[in-house]
C-alpha cells in the first residue's frame, strides 16, 4: 500500500504558521523552542515544566515531519514515474519506422525525444501544458518538498537538543540538592551521620 502523498499549498501554509511566528509576511521565530534558563537552581521546578513543553512540541513536529517524509517520497516517486515512462517512450520511438528518413543519430535522437515526450504528456498528464512545463513543475514540487523536509528536520532535531540540556541541568540541579542541602540552607545529614545518631 502507498501511503504517500503530496502536501497541498494550503497544508503548507497551514504548517507554516504553525511552525513559525510571521510579522509583516516574514517568519521571525519558532514556535517550536523551548528557552533554557541561565541559572535553574534559582526555579528549579520549571525545569519539569520545560521538559513536559519540550516532549508536547516534539509530539507535534513528529507529526510534521512524518507528513513531511511521505511528502518527499510522494514526488520521489512521480519522478521515477516520468523517468521510467521517458525512457519507455524513448525505447518505442526508436522502432518508429519513420526513424529511417533520418539521417544521423542526432537527428533520430530529437526525432525519438519529441516522440516520447509527447507521449508521455498524453498518458501522465492528459496532454495539458508541454512535456518541459510539466517536468519542471514536478521538479519544482520535489525541491519543495526536500527542502520542508530539512526544515522540519531541524525544528525536530533542535528540540532533541534542548530535551538534552534540560536533562543535564536536571541533573546539575540534582547534583547541588544532594551536595548543598535544600533551598532554605539546611544540609541533610548523610547516610553515615544518620547511623551514628540513630
Amino acid at each position: 500500500m502507498n501511503v504517500a502523498r503530496p502536501i497541498a499549498k494550503t497544508e503548507y501554509s497551514a504548517f507554516r504558521a504553525e511552525m513559525y511566528d510571521v510579522v509583516n509576511g516574514a517568519e521571525t521565530a519558532c514556535r517550536f523552542t523551548v528557552p533554557l534558563d541561565a541559572d535553574p537552581t534559582m526555579r528549579p521546578k520549571n525545569l519539569t515544566e520545560k521538559i513536559s513543553k519540550v516532549q508536547s512540541c516534539k509530539d507535534r513536529v513528529i507529526v510534521i515531519l512524518n507528513r513531511a517524509i511521505l511528502n518527499e517520497a510522494y514526488w520521489k516517486t512521480v519522478i521515477k514515474r516520468v523517468d521510467a515512462r521517458f525512457e519507455s517512450e524513448i525505447a518505442k520511438a526508436y522502432l518508429d519506422p519513420g526513424m529511417k528518413e533520418h539521417k544521423n543519430q542526432e537527428l533520430r535522437s530529437g526525432h525519438a525525444t519529441t516522440i516520447a515526450e509527447a507521449a508521455v504528456l498524453a498518458s501522465l498528464f492528459e496532454g495539458k501544458s508541454t512535456y518541459d512545463e510539466q517536468t519542471a513543475l514536478i521538479h519544482k514540487n520535489a525541491q519543495d518538498a526536500v527542502a520542508f523536509l530539512a526544515e522540519v528536520k531541524n525544528i525536530y532535531d533542535n528540540l532533541g537538543d534542548a530535551a538534552v540540556a534540560l536533562a543535564v541541568q536536571l541533573k546539575s540541579v540534582m547534583v547541588n540538592a544532594k551536595v548543598y542541602g535544600d533551598p532554605s540552607g539546611e544540609l541533610e545529614p548523610s547516610p553515615r551521620q544518620l547511623a551514628a545518631r540513630g
